[in-house]
């Protein structure tokens, strides 16, 4: 089994963004071959607001199978300020 866990954080005033970018991930996933489930958890404190979206699955090359066929979209760009919002992930496999 392999574990995929990815965390979005960032601070209280850009909830509304946070919100949104948890909509758009939470479920991404649903169908790929070798996935067993997946999780979404919220995150809210006084000064911060994230979510973490935590996938099992059969195996490491089913997540990188899923994760190829991901479009990524350019890192920064697309005019304005962004808002600073941190991404953390992490990946565990069983322990024999």
């Amino acid at each position: 089994m392999f574990i995929n866990q990815v965390i979005w954080e960032s601070e209280k005033a850009n909830e509304a963004i946070i919100t949104e970018l948890m909509r758009k991930k939470s479920g991404g996933a649903t169908g790929a071959e070798g996935l067993i489930s997946t999780e979404c958890w919220l995150k809210n404190s006084e000064s911060t607001v994230g979510f973490a979206i935590v996938s099992k699955w059969e195996s490491r090359e089913n997540f990188k199978t899923y994760f190829a066929t991901l479009e990524h979209g350019p890192k920064g760009g697309g005019g304005g300020e962004r808002p600073k919002i941190t991404k953390t992930q992490f990946q565990f496999e069983a322990a024999e």
